[in-house]
């Protein structure tokens, strides 16, 4: 992983840690947790401009975008404020297609640590936020990490392999073979 990136996470991550979880408010919380969603739509959206429109980056940063739009919309309702994506154009992609799914792996692990230890904690007595708190954490260990999993265990030779597909005039079959563009 680049120095920067690395860097640019750990002082994101070093952020979110510094607060003790029983001194983060909901506020806090709510913040901190948009501010993992903004890093890693930062960071997938670099990895596609870059390497090319790959699953399962494309697919992640929709799912980041929606739980964006989750956390604003609680914001919004109980009087949060809340800052716009500062990493948007501000982190490098990895070198390749593999370093970028092992990046993956790893966020979404800290991921869940940074809801089970820190965020929930903070949730606690606000069973809505308690619900999308758990949603996001369920979906970063049952849909995303799996899915950079699968690409990482291939040392992302499926994502360069969708990626030259596409440059050869085919897109995803969906489960039913290739399909040929005329």
């Amino acid at each position: 992983m680049p120095k920067l990136l690395k860097s640019a996470l750990a002082v994101s991550l070093l952020s979110l840690l510094s607060t003790p979880a029983a001194a983060m408010t909901r506020d806090q919380a709510v913040r901190a947790a948009l501010d993992d969603e903004y890093g890693a739509q930062a960071t997938y959206q670099a990895t596609i401009e870059t390497h090319g429109a790959a699953r399962p980056f494309t697919n992640i940063l929709r799912a980041e975008t929606m739980h964006e739009a989750m956390l604003k919309d609680y914001a919004a309702r109980h009087g949060i404020t809340v800052p716009t994506n500062p990493y948007i154009g501000q982190l490098p992609a990895p070198a390749s297609l593999a370093e970028a799914c092992a990046t993956g792996i790893q966020a979404e692990i800290d991921n869940a640590g940074l809801y089970r230890n820190r965020l929930l904690p903070a949730a606690q007595g606000d069973t809505e936020l308690t619900a999308i708190f758990s949603k996001l954490m369920t979906d970063s260990q049952q849909k995303h990490l799996q899915a950079f999993q699968r690409c990482g265990g291939t040392g992302g030779q499926q994502a360069q392999r969708q990626q030259q597909g596409r440059a050869q005039g085919r897109t995803p079959g969906k489960g039913h073979g290739p399909r040929w563009k005329s």
